[in-house]
């Protein structure tokens, strides 16, 4: 396959069709932990995973990129600017990219002091491997709801 291409997807042990992610991701998170084991678990997966430590790298990151980016995945809170703040900022050059936010604060905690819109993608940390891969293919797919982890 031509590098960039999706590709198809291929049959695993209990001969079920196994999906191959070629997204690619872009997260900003200032723990650099959870940053580097987010990026792992995405990378081994197959997305290509662009890291930026702070919203402002994260802009640079966006304005120098050459190919798309189908989602972005943020902390809400960070120094200098929301995860929120950022998604706007990026949202008026990319309408069109899809956004997960992560928190340590729960959904509800971010509902009720107006950071979050109800049909938001939200997922709070810490998660599992599992957890998170599943909610990135929910919001890739267009097929994300709201549930307590």
């Amino acid at each position: 396959l031509v590098s960039g291409t999706p590709q198809a997807p291929e049959a695993n042990k209990t001969g079920k069709i196994a999906y191959k992610p070629s997204e690619t991701i872009l997260l900003a998170e200032d723990e650099e932990t959870v940053r580097n084991l987010v990026t792992e678990i995405l990378s081994v997966q197959g997305y290509k995973v662009l890291e930026a430590g702070d919203p402002s790298q994260a802009l640079q990151i966006i304005q120098n990129h050459k190919g798309k980016i189908e989602l972005i995945i943020t902390d809400i809170i960070m120094p200098g600017m929301t995860g929120l703040g950022l998604v706007q900022r990026i949202q008026t050059t990319h309408p069109d990219v899809k956004v997960l936010y992560i928190s340590g604060y729960t959904d509800t905690a971010m509902l009720h002091q107006g950071v979050l819109e109800s049909d938001t993608a939200f997922l709070q940390k810490p998660f599992t491997p599992q957890a998170l891969l599943k909610k990135v293919r929910e919001v890739l797919q267009g097929t994300n709801i709201i549930t307590p982890e």
